[in-house]
């Protein structure tokens, strides 16, 4: 289990896994919990972020945030966020949020 919720500064959130390569992201039998990604940008992916396609196999992705510090900014995948295709097998997303700035 990676708890991601679990850092020395609660103030520091940022994705459990993030990749920025255009290689698949390929994750098996683990559980991913307890990140949140916040940025005054446009955050995506409170979990798990990639540039290209994410598969995860017997993987439970779980509790997970993406949210805006500020404003009427947007974010996207509270749990996964990934430019290209996220396929999953055996594996579970649940309990993930993308909530409005108002309510971090």
């Amino acid at each position: 289990t990676i708890d991601a919720g679990r850092r020395s500064s609660p103030a520091v959130y940022d994705h459990a896994f993030s990749s920025h390569h255009q290689g698949l992201l390929y994750l098996h039998g683990l559980t991913i919990a307890h990140a949140k990604y916040t940025n005054s940008g446009f955050p995506r992916g409170g979990c798990i972020y990639s540039k290209a396609d994410i598969y995860l196999n017997d993987v439970v992705v779980t509790d997970c945030t993406s949210a805006p510090l500020s404003g009427n900014l947007t974010s996207e995948g509270g749990a996964i966020y990934s430019r290209g295709v996220v396929s999953l097998n055996h594996s579970v997303v649940s309990n993930s949020v993308v909530p409005s700035a108002s309510c971090t």
